[in-house]
């Protein structure tokens, strides 16, 4: 079962990587990266295999250095013939490589319009949670997302207010939140209690409220 977000990416941004991971990491979802997943003692080709096709989607962070590695153009390869979905972050923006364009999506590319990286982070999870393996679009905006089948437009709303106390983890939480409570207010109260200090607490109650969460009725 595809169960990790499989980071694809050169030797020389590993740094930039590993970022991305923790980021990825502390909003709970698991990721697959080498070397730091690579089991000791085993065949590295073969690990890399295993971790595309048990990946949910590819995260490529895209330079110049991996603009050019044929070991990143091995992997996406892998992927799409696994029908492993990618998703392309573009880390300085470079004229893209033939082999590699065959193969990407112009759907999934992210960080093309200068966005900063917590806003990219954020659009990322939002990927990862519109997309499944095989399907090649995102899944359609209109379709409800959460336990209380609150309507996109209100979750973004949570995810907005939330990441500024919190940052880019605040659209895992927020969904992770809309699966147990019971109405917006109890919602709320949830969100609430991710902020660690008492006035961003405040701040951010008043905020939704005052935003009209609490008046949404389904």
């Amino acid at each position: 079962m595809a169960d990790h977000v499989f980071i694809s990416h050169s030797s020389e941004d590993q740094s930039i990587a590993l970022r991305w991971c923790e980021a990825l990491e502390r909003a709970g979802h698991n990721c697959w990266m080498a070397p730091r997943d690579i089991r000791p003692g085993a065949e590295w080709a073969a690990q890399i295999i295993e971790g595309i096709e048990g990946a949910r989607f590819v995260l490529l962070l895209l330079g110049p250095a991996a603009n050019r590695s044929t070991q990143v153009l091995r992997e996406i390869e892998r992927a799409t013939h696994k029908s492993v979905p990618v998703v392309t972050v573009w880390l300085e923006e470079v004229q893209l490589a033939k082999s590699l364009e065959y193969f990407l999506s112009s759907l999934h590319w992210i960080g093309l319009d200068g966005s900063g990286f917590d806003e990219q982070v954020l659009q990322v999870m939002r990927a990862l949670d519109g997309l499944t393996p095989g399907i090649e679009s995102p899944r359609p905006r209109a379709q409800k997302t959460s336990q209380l089948d609150l309507p996109p437009e209100l979750l973004e709303m949570f995810d907005r207010e939330l990441a500024q106390h919190v940052g880019p983890i605040a659209h895992a939480l927020v969904r992770r939140a809309a699966q147990r409570a019971k109405d917006p207010s109890q919602l709320i109260e949830l969100l609430a209690a991710e902020i660690d200090d008492a006035e961003g607490r405040a701040d951010f109650v008043a905020a939704v409220r005052k935003l009209g969460a609490t008046s949404w009725s389904g």
